[in-house]
């Protein structure tokens, strides 16, 4: 499975998420992270398209996108936090 859809939509009690670099995470849908508790996310260098509301109403207050990042585009409404 490459692609997760909210993934973590709602989670609670999480303060950081990290995937790893060997993940095989291509897409991250629409309102994955919505309403997470987790503060700090690392994105996998994997990932090239971002869904929209993303981050939206999340705690997220750092997003580590990685030097090797295959992410093609966003755009500011993905990053609502």
């Amino acid at each position: 499975v490459t692609n997760y859809q909210n993934i973590f939509f709602g989670s609670k009690n999480i303060k950081k998420i990290t995937f790893s670099k060997d993940i095989q995470i291509d897409s991250i849908y629409n309102h994955s992270f919505m309403h997470s508790s987790a503060r700090y996310l690392s994105i996998s260098p994997n990932v090239s398209e971002i869904g929209d509301f993303s981050f939206s109403i999340s705690k997220i207050k750092t997003i580590e996108f990685q030097p090797d990042s295959k992410l093609k585009k966003i755009n500011l409404i993905k990053l609502i936090l």
